[in-house]
């Protein structure tokens, strides 16, 4: 007879119901947990906050979790002294919502607000009917899906508390709610278990089963004391919830399986419906929880105490030089020689004239490039006629300088359409000159002007492309943000703007500056004053690939010359240096292995002439554009191919959604596929029509083929392409989704620049690049049009040779760098002309050589994977201690050597709680926008590195 674990588990709770508990329990090892261990105080309800907090500390717990949504008690609770000097944590509040209630957001917020200031988690159950047919499950995930949004704006964990007689009653069940959310992009939310519920439903004999089947997802799990056959009984929670030293069922069980899954998060005591300690009968059953806990557990002490981690510095190009609205009225030699003092190598000048210009093009250290131009503000009025006339007098100064303009369009709030065009054809007018003078010129949009706001300035420069003008570029003003009520959107925002930066400003700020009726005061701040972290600005920035100029913000505040004056340059350069790394322009993306050309223009010629073409050309590889038998027979067995000395990274496989798939083919390709290491990159096609059906039959290929490939041992790359079911990366990540849900997380999907450029997402690219990347098979890339999309001339403005087009490839390599993507990457040549043709431009030697200008050629290695059995594409080494990470659905995979541990916190140096580990990988939850400090400490030493949003 085979002894499962479920047997296994049925004969000892038999075995302690039967009286042989105490027998056991000496024999019994300790359990070892990381998580803290408190009560759950709806047995202290009638006592206030402090009294409650005082008592748990009394007793010897070092937190407890709160029973309730109660706006005064909570406030009460999170500003206590020893809650907010963090020594008693609040891990959570109970929320038990009626499924039909509608939310109130404004009373939400304001306790999200609170639950962020202490890290504490929602614990939500979605509650108040019994009825589990669609609809309601419906319903209750419309509301789930409101709470995880303000949840994920306010940076507050949400975890769904499965609770009996509700819409999701079991933490099996829970797992199918937390698949819906993640359908609709909240793959954050997480997920609680409660011994209580689980025995009362009957799972007492499975327990082991159901924790191992829900451990990735959880944040928090409960115990009580029980009798094994509760789920018979007909009385309420009297025999699910009792003390953990009473009860027929051995709850060590439930907590020896929460170890072997690794869990580390808060385990809470359940109290519901036992005496209270303000009861004259009270008979000490949380004192005596506490000690039976104790004799069953033991913690897993933590490596060194919990401080915050040292901070590697921000890598970033561009120098931070000071715009010196603060020195407003002092001469130009005079502002040079300040700001030299203060140690700063340049300038963004706040005003236009051609006396100012010619003054500072002649003076010496300008000259002699000891000191740098960056911009000169030009603040014009919407309504105002243009003086062309100085313009044209001052650009030859500012090109000389290598200046650029930075041009406001201001003085009125109106932003009708017609104010709107007016602003535009100002700035169109002004484009043309400074094109003419070889001049940059910058949309600066700025508060309570036509376009507020790097959003705003995102809107002008669309119609300036479709003006001709896509040389435009747009500054960002944290300031202006901060006023706008932006700061939480900062990571956002840049990631929307970066291929149209064309400087940044930055200062310190107070994140409420938009609820302050006082000017500039809250939003512009010396940089290390005010609420805002700046560390998460500057690392968006890196992480965008930015390389531009940074300009320090200094208006309203102090004049250097003034009596009073401050010292704020001197200290905001001390923070910068403090803060930043600087990249020296040399510097590259580090990039995967291989970049080889699509071989699109190759159609017609022998395997042998098409290495021959591609080796002459400079590339030791090639992506195949077909499925071809004998094709990929020959290149198989290639020589150059069999040596390691050429790569085929990729073989295209265009299929119809509604033909049949042509598996003997399939089947007879596969084993060269492998043989040289090349994934299958899979579209299907053929079909503009993009209904659910037409996308189950798409899927159900995807399937078919991803079956096939996992046996053969191949990569299945589902290529979104566009005109077809699944278009660019937001339709790949729908196609992942689902492939996930049906088995099959192994597969990856392909993000083609020039399809994006095509639909329209010139824009978006680095956070598309920042949401593909834990799925990212494969790139492809391409000179291309910003304005790509609407030119309706195929694939000729979005499919340029590297050297061409008005699209700025390198914040997208950045981009690529910074998601620490280590795929293949192809150069696509759909539409150019063949080597083979007699009009052949060399269009391959020019972008191989643009491509080695641009990426770093010293990563082009081969990269260790994590383990056998894990997709482990996406790796980065960190010293000492031999660590390796990677992204992988949403979360951070961080794998250990030599028993060291990783630890995750916030650039302020909170530490991010509900890692879970399997087998020494460690998997991190999301936890919103932002960079994250990943530390590891461990017998080699202790090291912190800045991982990018994830």
């Amino acid at each position: 007879m085979k002894l499962t674990k479920e047997l296994l588990t049925s004969l000892l709770v038999l075995v302690f119901s039967a009286g042989g508990k105490a027998a056991c329990a000496a024999e019994e090892a300790k359990i070892y947990l990381r998580g803290t261990f408190v009560p759950f105080s709806m047995s202290m309800a009638s006592m206030s906050v402090a009294n409650q907090v005082a008592f748990a500390e009394k007793v010897g717990f070092t937190g407890l979790g709160l029973p309730g949504m109660v706006k005064n008690q909570i406030n009460q609770a999170v500003n206590l002294p020893q809650v907010v000097s963090g020594r008693f944590k609040i891990p959570s509040v109970l929320w038990y919502s009626n499924v039909h209630d509608t939310i109130n957001v404004p009373w939400l917020d304001s306790i999200l607000t609170d639950a962020k200031k202490v890290d504490m988690a929602i614990w939500m159950v979605s509650g108040g009917n019994k009825n589990r047919l669609d609809t309601t499950k419906s319903l209750a995930i419309s509301r789930l899906r409101i709470v995880a949004e303000r949840c994920r704006a306010k940076g507050v964990r949400l975890v769904l508390y499965p609770h009996l007689g509700t819409t999701f009653e079991t933490a099996e069940e829970g797992l199918g709610a937390l698949d819906s959310l993640r359908r609709y992009g909240y793959s954050d939310v997480r997920l609680s278990i409660h011994l209580c519920h689980e025995v009362k439903y009957g799972n007492g004999a499975r327990i082991s089963a159901v924790v191992a089947k829900v451990a990735p997802y959880l944040a928090l799990a409960s115990v009580n004391g029980a009798d094994s056959n509760t789920y018979r009984l007909n009385d309420g929670w009297a025999t699910a919830i009792m003390p953990l030293d009473a009860g027929t069922y051995d709850a060590r069980i439930f907590l020896r399986a929460l170890s072997e899954a690794k869990y580390s998060g808060p385990i809470e005591l359940h109290t519901y419906g036992l005496k209270s300690p303000t009861d004259t009968t009270y008979d000490k059953n949380i004192e005596r929880s506490f000690l039976k806990w104790n004799e069953w557990v033991t913690n897993v002490p933590p490596v060194s105490s919990i401080l915050p981690p040292p901070l590697p510095k921000i890598p970033l190009q561009g120098d931070l030089v000071a715009f010196s609205m603060s020195l407003a009225g002092v001469t130009v030699e005079n502002q040079i020689a300040i700001l030299k003092k203060a140690g700063y190598t340049g300038v963004g000048f706040p005003g236009l004239a051609k006396t100012q210009s010619s003054q500072l093009a002649a003076h010496p250290d300008v000259v002699s490039k000891k000191f740098k131009v960056s911009s000169l503000m030009w603040y014009t009025s919407v309504y105002d006629r243009l003086d062309t006339a100085m313009l044209d007098s001052v650009l030859p100064d500012l090109r000389k300088m290598g200046a650029s303009l930075l041009m406001v369009s201001g003085r009125n709030k109106e932003r009708a359409d017609s104010t709107k065009s007016r602003a535009v054809s100002n700035f169109a007018k002004v484009a043309s000159r400074c094109q003419a003078h070889g001049v940059q010129l910058v949309v600066y949009p700025h508060l309570w002007t036509v376009f507020e706001g790097v959003e705003g300035g995102l809107q002008a420069l669309d119609s300036l492309r479709r003006r001709g003008h896509p040389e435009v570029r747009v500054a960002m003003d944290l300031s202006h943000e901060f006023k706008m009520g932006n700061a939480s959107r900062i990571p956002a925002l840049v990631a929307k703007a970066a291929p149209f930066l064309g400087l940044v400003f930055v200062n310190g700020g107070d994140i409420d500056a938009f609820k302050k009726n006082d000017g500039w005061v809250s939003a512009v701040k010396p940089l290390g004053e005010g609420t805002y972290d700046v560390r998460e600005y500057l690392a968006a920035l890196s992480s965008s690939g930015f390389t531009g100029v940074v300009q320090l913000q200094t208006s309203g505040l102090k004049n250097s010359l003034s009596a009073d004056y401050d010292q704020h340059l001197e200290k905001s350069l001390a923070v910068w240096s403090s803060t930043v790394l600087k990249v020296q322009p040399s510097s590259k993306p580090s990039l995967g292995f291989p970049f080889v050309p699509f071989g699109m223009n190759f159609a017609g010629r022998s395997v042998t002439a098409q290495v021959e073409a591609i080796e002459a050309a400079g590339f030791r590889g090639i992506g195949l554009p077909g499925v071809s038998k004998s094709q990929l027979t020959q290149i198989s067995t290639h020589p150059h191919v069999v040596s390691g000395g050429f790569k085929v990274p990729v073989v295209m496989w265009y299929t119809s959604v509604y033909e049949p798939l042509d598996t003997v083919l399939l089947d007879s390709v596969l084993p060269d596929l492998r043989k040289m290491g090349a994934s299958l990159w899979m579209v299907s096609g053929r079909n503009k029509e993009r209904s659910d059906s037409t996308k189950s039959k798409a899927i159900a290929k995807f399937v078919k083929v991803a079956d096939r490939c996992r046996n053969k041992g191949v990569e299945l790359v589902v290529y979104p392409h566009i005109w077809t079911v699944f278009e660019g990366v937001v339709g790949g990540l729908q196609a992942m989704d689902s492939l996930k849900r049906l088995g099959h997380p192994e597969v990856r999907m392909s993000l083609d620049l020039s399809h994006e450029l095509k639909i329209g997402n010139a824009g978006r690219i680095p956070e598309l690049v920042t949401r593909a990347a834990p799925y990212l098979g494969l790139v492809a890339i391409s000179g291309g049009d910003v304005d790509a999309y609407s030119k309706n001339d195929g694939w000729a403005s979005s499919v340029k040779p590297l050297d061409q087009g008005s699209f700025e490839l390198n914040p997208f390599l950045m981009s690529l760098a910074g998601v620490n993507y280590r795929g293949p990457i192809l150069l696509q040549t759909a539409g150019l002309t063949s080597p083979f043709d007699a009009g052949y431009d060399n269009h391959l030697q020019r972008s191989l050589a643009r491509w080695q200008e641009w990426v770093d050629p010293s990563v082009l290695e081969a990269l260790p994977d994590l383990k056998e059995g894990v997709q482990a594409k996406k790796i980065e080494r960190i010293e000492p201690t031999k660590t390796k990470w990677r992204f992988q659905s949403g979360r951070l995979m961080v794998e250990v050597a030599n028993a060291a541990i990783p630890r995750l916190f916030t650039l302020d140096g909170r530490e991010i709680q509900g890692a879970l580990e399997f087998g020494g990988i460690w998997v991190f939850p999301s936890r919103g926008a932002g960079s994250r400090i990943l530390r590891v400490q461990g017998p080699a030493g202790t090291v912190s590195t800045m991982v990018p949003a994830f």
